[in-house]
This record gives C-alpha cells, structure tokens and sequence, in this order.
C-alpha cells in the first residue's frame, strides 16, 4: 500500500488476514456491510530453551 507523509511516499507492507464473511449484517452511517470473522491462529509447537544452563519452554 502507498502512503504519502509531508510530501515523502513510501511503501508500507500489510499483512493481510484471512476473514470468513457471515451472515450477520450491519450499518454504519447509512451504509449496510456483511461482517467477517477472521480465522483463528495456529498455535505454534512448544520449543524447549536453555539460557545460561537454566531449562525454560516457550
């Protein structure tokens, strides 16, 4: 997406999420809009650490 800031443009990077549309509606100023529902994150495995001698997961 370009952005302009006191005349200088730049590139800023989004990441997007994955959204699922429902049925539920809305309004807002006038205007009616589906909501959408993102989807839920993976959780990432359990990683075993050592610092300094000392065992800790993460």
């Amino acid at each position: 997406m370009n952005f302009t800031y006191r005349g200088i443009a730049f590139q800023a990077p989004i990441a997007g999420t994955e959204a699922i549309e429902t049925e539920q509606t809305g309004t807002f100023l006038g205007n009616h809009y589906k909501m959408k529902q993102a989807r839920t994150a993976q959780r990432q495995s359990v990683t075993e650490l050592t610092y300094r001698g000392v065992r800790y997961s993460r």
